[in-house]
């Protein structure tokens, strides 16, 4: 359970956040994993935004994302050597404008690979501290064009439906705009994005 007032001001300022967004960014990367679709719903953990204090639920205290525990072990290479593990992540990290994604973000066992705390995703203009381990693992392998599968994928999120309106309703407008051009600037160019250009 991610606490809202275990997250620093100060750290989620420099990425573009504020403590409640950070809350809501975790959820709301479920969310597009979830639209997405296998490989990618099945490395994003479930999570829900709530209180887990029912003595006092308006408690700020109580208030953050209550993720399932992704087994595997931090710290780990292998995914980010593995095609088969590294492209599908580095695609989800650019998509999502993931800005915080290194070994201690990710969870690995053999055949399962977890990616944990979204919170600094949804990246806005202007805002970018870090990057993802894997976009950078994949362009650095010269592996930089989409497949058409992926392109069919950014395709079918583009297109109208239910899924848009919620994630609206759970975004920061800028934040909103930004994930919609990552997904028209991918489309046109057929390429991933670079770290810089989320």
């Amino acid at each position: 359970h991610k606490r809202i007032d275990g997250i620093e001001a100060a750290q989620a300022k420099r990425y573009g956040h504020d403590r409640y967004s950070a809350i809501v960014n975790e959820s709301a990367a479920w969310l597009v994993a979830k639209a997405l679709g296998p490989p990618y719903r099945d490395m994003v953990p479930d999570v829900v935004v709530r209180s887990i204090w029912p003595k006092s639920p308006g408690a700020v205290g109580g208030y953050g994302a209550l993720t399932i525990e992704a087994p595997g072990e931090a710290k780990q290479a292998a995914p980010q050597q593995n095609p088969a593990e590294c492209d599908p992540a580095a695609f989800f990290d650019a998509l999502i404008g993931q800005q915080d994604r290194h070994e201690a973000n990710y969870r690995w066992q053999p055949g399962q690979l977890g990616l944990l705390d979204n919170a600094y995703s949804f990246a806005a203009p202007g805002y970018l501290q870090w990057a993802s381990d894997f976009v950078q693992a994949r362009h650095t392998a010269g592996r930089g064009a989409l497949d058409p599968n992926e392109l069919t994928l950014l395709r079918r999120l583009r297109a109208p439906s239910n899924w848009w309106t919620w994630l609206g309703m759970m975004l920061r407008a800028d934040q909103y705009k930004a994930f919609e051009n990552r997904i028209d600037r991918m489309l046109q160019t057929g390429q991933l994005l670079q770290p810089l250009e989320f």
